[in-house]
């Protein structure tokens, strides 16, 4: 049962990055318990989407937002998403050859945009 788990993660981690098997190491993702530790992030959206519902309700964010995704993930779609919660998107960017994982698999064109963005803010 155990392979089972690593072969659909090895699957969802190929078809989430351009950049496989490279972003995310393979034997680490075989260790016990690696993936329950890294479905743990959405287990607690779920856990937290009532709060979240609720802070949507008191208004949009107004402080200045920088939306990234990476081209092979959410893309141009992502806008929409973001546009729910924050009133001041300052800038959307769809990191071209990135796939879910940008910080590991685009880290430079992170980095730039990051550094745009607090340049500009200040």
């Amino acid at each position: 049962m155990e392979a089972d788990k690593e072969r659909d993660n090895e699957h969802v981690t190929a078809h989430l990055a351009m950049k496989t098997p490279s972003v995310v190491p393979q034997q680490e993702m075989k260790r016990p318990g690696s993936i329950c530790s890294s479905a743990s992030h959405y287990r607690s959206v779920y856990e937290a989407v009532d709060r979240i519902r609720e802070l949507i309700d008191t208004g949009k964010l107004t402080i200045p937002v920088l939306s990234i995704s990476g081209e092979a993930s959410f893309g141009e779609a992502q806008k929409p998403f973001v546009e729910a919660f924050a009133g001041n998107i300052v800038k959307q960017v769809v990191v071209p050859n990135s796939g879910h994982f940008v910080a590991e698999e685009q880290p430079e064109a992170l980095a730039f945009e990051l550094r745009a963005f607090f340049d500009d803010s200040r």
